[in-house]
């Protein structure tokens, strides 16, 4: 170790005896208990509850750090794929999620069946809005897409990462952008 500008520098590597003494002093206190504790209960709230109460075809893959809200109103088709820190929230009274055969979902893709709107001269987000989200069979959605209330996303489209479906996208196209819009058909 070297002190340049009165910070330590190490010019090496801690040993694995190190790193474990380190564990140990640190990974079993109060704190580190309590935040073990909070992360079991919001995967048991977030996760566990909502893939009991979401109706499921066969072969379809959740992974465990996917969130599924209003679970009861979300129905996800054969042999679709439901990726790391996807978010699907069904709306809060009668909007549903509706994901068809094959689908896959990129990571980070949030699905959204209700939206908060403000009404003129108000502050804060008073009411909420809900319709219900199709996305067809065979739709490939890239990493990071947010699909709100409404949206429709036709049978083998492929919507392209970070994009914003707020519309109804077309059967066999390609699809990209804020908001998304098709720019290829797929043949």
């Amino acid at each position: 170790m070297s002190l340049r500008n009165d910070k330590k520098i190490y010019d090496k590597r801690p040993s694995t005896f190190q790193y474990v003494k380190h564990v140990l002093r640190y990974g079993f206190t109060l704190t580190c208990f309590r935040e073990i504790v909070y992360l079991f209960f919001y995967y048991a709230i977030n996760h566990v509850k909502g893939v009991s109460k979401a109706h499921l075809g066969k072969g379809v893959r959740i992974w465990p750090t996917a969130l599924l809200r209003d679970a009861e109103r979300i129905y996800i088709g054969d042999g679709s794929s439901i990726n790391h820190n996807n978010v699907l929230w069904a709306g809060r009274e009668s909007a549903v999620i509706r994901i068809g055969k094959n689908v896959l979902l990129g990571p980070n893709v949030t699905i959204l069946a209700y939206n908060h709107y403000v009404e003129e001269g108000g502050t804060l987000p008073e009411h909420f809005s809900e319709e219900d989200i199709i996305i067809g069979d065979n739709v490939w959605v890239g990493a990071g897409v947010t699909i709100l209330a409404g949206a429709k996303i036709g049978e083998g489209s492929v919507v392209g990462a970070g994009a914003v479906v707020v519309g109804h996208l077309p059967s066999q196209s390609i699809c990209v952008g804020v908001p998304a819009k098709p720019i290829k058909t797929i043949t």
